[in-house]
């Protein structure tokens, strides 16, 4: 990620009963990265429901797909959405 920006990511960040891939505390984002089990029917149901747990303390959830992030750079993605949260 970019060393100028108002953002810092911790990895594998526990919150309540999940560990996160990683998060951002300034704009409460929550950034993972999916791979194969997640696209299972009982993958994407545990995801729906870990999700909605996150999100009910206003944390925001973001999924890149592990295959994509190999193939592209999307730290200018998650900088732009983690700066436009943290200014409110």
């Amino acid at each position: 990620m970019a060393k100028n920006t108002a953002c810092s990511f911790q990895r594998q960040k526990t919150i309540g009963n999940y560990i996160v891939d990683f998060y951002c505390h300034k704009a409460k984002l929550v950034v993972e990265i999916y791979v194969g089990q997640h696209y299972t029917e009982e993958g994407l149901a545990y995801d729906y429901e870990r999700t909605a747990v996150l999100n009910n303390p206003g944390l925001r959830v973001i999924r890149f797909n592990n295959i994509e992030v190999d193939k592209r750079n999307y730290g200018d993605t998650v900088i732009g959405q983690c700066e436009m949260w943290a200014d409110g």
